[in-house]
């Protein structure tokens, strides 16, 4: 609500900073109560989509009011400000800031309908109301069905477990073999998600378009607003086909699409920078939604939920405020250096992002496991083999 009353550009940054701290709260704990609520044979599907939903605030709020660019630092997402676009006072970005009220206003009563993960109950000793939520939502509310009762043993096992033999703060990342394979696929998905050239193709896809001859606001606001309602559809398409494909065939695929998507807009963009031409503007914009296609079908579903179920219960919110930690700051490395170094390199900068991308296929290849079929606490079987014996092949796989 701060930033609806701004009058000036620091106060503007402050409410969002603060709106920034209360957003992460909930960004970082609802794929972790996704994942440990969800059936097993809808997990896939309900966290992938989680991250995909975002493209509706995208789709609702995109960036391209010509008052927001020219007087503020920060901009605001929004179809709604296409049609603010031409509006001549500072009601152009104050009219989608104020739109964004509605989401928390819905939010703050519907919270109160969502019941507290099983796990987490459990670990608090309140077993009854674990086993009741299970029951509820997993097995139509009938307590006596048998994957009430697997489900609370494997839950009570795996925490008991966890609980016996390992501590819960950061240093337990470092403290076993499978743990620090887990830390490294978070860090390198996050890295992957953060610089693969997404910076490029969102922040600053205006300096983009610009260096291949489109540069009327209107033209780069309807490609953006077209590109969130891309972006849509492809992530909830991929969500969809999580449990069919596997995770590592989508994040192989996101992988490979990136790398051939950015090698396209990277000629495109050395076209027209030797001979101006509207042929190689095209191109460079069917490059874009190439890429976006390649993100969407594999990063940007995948990796809150694949960070979320890698990990056992007693680190797995641990592990998400990390994911969540290294993405913002990662984005905001490349925020700062992606401006500077595309004024000095001009479209040689997106070899760099080319040889990120080559690197990563490999990587997301070699490294990647996958964890296709397995409940949430039969994951450990991949990662931890001595603990993961105490535990029957019907416990961890679905």
């Amino acid at each position: 609500m701060g930033q609806v009353f701004c009058y000036n550009a620091r106060l503007y940054v402050l409410t969002r900073f603060i709106l920034g701290i209360g957003s992460m709260l909930v960004i970082a704990s609802c794929p972790v109560l996704l994942t440990e609520l969800a059936h097993p044979r809808q997990r896939s599907f309900l966290v992938s989509s989680y991250a995909s939903l975002f493209f509706i605030g995208s789709i609702s709020l995109f960036s391209s009011s010509s008052t927001l660019e020219s007087n503020w630092p920060l901009q605001v997402v929004a179809w709604t400000s296409f049609g603010t676009l031409h509006i001549p006072t500072q009601w152009s970005w104050r009219i989608p800031t104020t739109l964004q009220l509605l989401p928390p206003a819905l939010q703050l009563p519907l919270i109160t309908l969502v019941p507290e993960s099983p796990r987490w109950l459990v670990s608090h000793s309140r077993h009854s109301e674990a086993r009741s939520i299970i029951a509820r939502f997993h097995a139509n509310n009938d307590a006596n069905d048998p994957i009430v009762s697997l489900q609370y043993y494997e839950i009570h096992s795996a925490i008991a477990l966890s609980a016996r033999s390992q501590s819960a703060s950061y240093l337990s990342f470092l403290q076993s073999p499978g743990n620090r394979r887990r830390l490294l696929l978070v860090v390198f998905s996050t890295i992957f998600g953060s610089w693969s050239g997404n910076g490029i193709i969102t922040v600053y896809l205006s300096t983009a378009l610009k260096q291949v001859g489109i540069t009327d606001p209107a033209a780069q606001a309807g490609i953006n607003g077209g590109l969130q309602i891309f972006n849509f559809c492809v992530a909830l398409a991929a969500a969809a086909l999580v449990d069919r494909l596997g995770r590592r065939v989508l994040f192989v695929t996101s992988s490979l699409v990136m790398l051939l998507a950015m090698t396209g807009f990277t000629v495109a963009t050395e076209q027209f920078a030797r001979q101006p031409q509207a042929g190689s503007g095209k191109a460079l914009v069917a490059m874009v939604f190439l890429f976006q296609f390649g993100s969407d079908v594999g990063f940007t579903p995948l990796t809150p939920m694949y960070t979320a179920e890698i990990w056992p219960y007693h680190l797995r919110a641990k592990a998400m405020a990390l994911h969540y930690f290294l993405m913002y700051a990662f984005s905001a490395a490349g925020q700062y250096a992606n401006p500077v170094a595309l004024q000095n390199l001009g479209w040689k900068y997106y070899l760099v992002y080319i040889a990120i991308l080559v690197f990563e296929v490999l990587f997301t290849y070699f490294v990647f496991p996958e964890t296709k079929g397995h409940t949430v606490e039969g994951v450990a079987s991949i990662f931890d083999k001595e603990d993961s014996r105490e535990q029957t092949p019907v416990q961890q796989r679905v």
